[in-house]
């Protein structure tokens, strides 16, 4: 009876074992599984509609399962906010966008070659992540449209440029890199383009390089800011015995804010102010190593500062004389440093100095051009001597040169 007993309790406790490991088991396979559905939850971005070149025999319905094939399909049928992602692959077709979506590509992976993106007359519209190549005319066109957003996208090779914005306001273009083709001309022609009544706009932090004529062009607009974009290597057209290309051009533009730029390696102007172009601030740029770092032509009220202009052929360049000149322009605080002619300005009526401050520029062949100068006694500061600019008179002076380079 005992050894009944004792056999009876030793085959109940194997069986518990057995119950609880496979519960234990279970428990873990359930576990297992959940982690794997989050992690291809993570791993499938979230939208309304999705388009993948791939799916080249349907059905197409516009679900994760079943995408669109083709872009326009996509952008057709989402609703205004939705989200459309398309995946990686090569999408040939028309990009036309005419409500408010959201159209995202797949870290640059998702690459549009034939015909362009269209953003027409509608607003908040955003653009990411695509990669935009080899097109005959401008990447990506926005007209008569507001709040939109560009940005984080790669153009690469087309023709006309990479951005064109056309009476259209409100709009963000950011952290996208527009590149042109290394030793091909009259390709690439600009990279960012505002132009026709585009105003408030707001493009930053772009890189831009080997474009043909300009980096980033306004033509007549006004109240836009241009900041810390990078602009490199434009390439120069060249017409009547000179280079017409420009890292950043104004014509008839007015009032805009042109504010922490670099600009390098430009074989015309980095920045070139033409007629009408008015009332615009320009501060914190860097301009290096181009062949003329300013170049204004009849314009007037613009105002310059703490901008670096270092290892130029020509600091400042304004070949008009007293019939049209660029006037009343002032110039304080920034940094002429190595340049091979600081100054030539012709026009003779634009300050080089600030005269409420009573503070010029800092001129870095001061002092081999004025050995005996002095700092002021009590402004030590300012040199004792002005500094004269290219051509010579009395109009044509820094009177209150800097001694050290400006800081805040």
């Amino acid at each position: 009876m005992k050894m009944k007993t004792i056999k009876i309790l030793i085959i109940g406790l194997l069986l518990l074992t057995s119950i609880t490991c496979v519960s234990a088991f279970k428990k873990n396979e359930e576990l297992n599984l959940c982690a794997y559905s989050s992690e291809l939850l993570k791993a499938i971005p979230y939208a309304q509609v999705y388009v993948d070149d791939d799916n080249t025999e349907g059905p197409w319905d516009g679900t994760y399962k079943h995408p669109y094939q083709h872009i326009q399909d996509g952008i057709n049928a989402a609703q205004e906010g939705d989200i459309v992602f398309v995946f990686n692959g090569t999408y040939n077709g028309n990009k036309i966008i005419e409500k408010p979506v959201i159209l995202k590509g797949d870290r640059q992976k998702s690459i549009i070659t034939g015909e362009n993106i269209f953003i027409n007359n509608t607003n908040n519209v955003s653009i990411s992540g695509f990669s935009i190549k080899h097109l005959t005319t401008y990447g990506l066109c926005v007209k008569q449209s507001s709040n939109c957003k560009i940005n984080d996208n790669y153009f690469y090779d087309c023709f006309s440029g990479g951005i064109y914005i056309d009476n259209s306001s409100g709009n963000t273009i950011c952290f996208n890199t527009i590149d042109g083709v290394l030793n091909i001309c009259c390709r690439n022609w600009n990279g960012i383009v505002l132009i026709y009544g585009s105003t408030n706009n707001n493009v930053y932090k772009n890189n831009i390089n080997n474009t043909y004529v300009k980096g980033i062009w306004l033509k007549d607009v006004s109240n836009n800011v241009i900041s810390n974009n990078v602009i490199k290597n434009i390439k120069g057209a060249k017409w009547a015995f000179s280079y017409h290309d420009f890292g950043i051009h104004l014509y008839n533009s007015s009032c805009n804010i042109v504010k922490e730029n670099f600009i390098e390696n430009d074989k015309g102007s980095a920045v070139n102010i033409d007629p009408g172009s008015d009332t615009n601030i320009f501060y914190g740029n860097t301009f290096i190593k181009c062949e003329r770092a300013i170049e204004m032509d009849i314009s007037k009220d613009n105002v310059f500062f703490e901008n670096n202009i270092t290892d130029n052929n020509y600091g400042y360049f304004c070949n008009r004389s007293l019939i049209f000149p660029a006037k009343n322009n002032t110039f304080y605080h920034n940094t002429f440093s190595n340049n091979n002619i600081s100054v030539f300005d012709k026009s003779i009526r634009n300050n080089w100095y600030n005269p409420t401050l009573k503070e010029g520029n800092y001129w870095g062949d001061y002092k081999s051009r004025y050995p005996n100068a002095r700092p002021k006694l009590l402004r030590p500061c300012i040199w004792n001597t002005p500094y004269s600019l290219v051509p010579h008179s009395l109009l044509n002076k820094d009177k209150y040169p800097l001694v050290n380079p400006f800081t805040k």
